[in-house]
């Protein structure tokens, strides 16, 4: 995936705060979301995501003829959203 290939990994973030002091804790939240797919396409083609900087209008154009091939016959989408939360504690 794109955007996981550009992300650092929560460990640095949180092997930094512990070197300042700091006790650090990772929570995932994980929730159920919902949106008209023509509302995520607006999404995708405004870069709503800064995944998509990556991609040249073409490349978005091209995914999005991908996603309503595979979303065909709908008007919503559903998916599946995860959140990394880090949080620091004073020790």
């Amino acid at each position: 995936m794109v955007w996981r290939a550009h992300q650092p990994p929560a460990a640095l973030y949180m092997e930094a705060m512990e070197r300042a002091g700091l006790r650090a804790h990772l929570h995932r939240a994980t929730f159920a979301a919902e949106m008209p797919k023509e509302r995520w396409f607006a999404m995708v083609r405004s870069r709503f995501w800064s995944t998509f900087s990556k991609f040249s209008d073409a490349e978005l154009e091209a995914g999005i003829v991908e996603l309503e091939a595979s979303h065909a016959g709908v008007d919503c989408v559903t998916f599946r959203e995860e959140l990394l939360l880090l949080v620091g504690e004073k020790k």
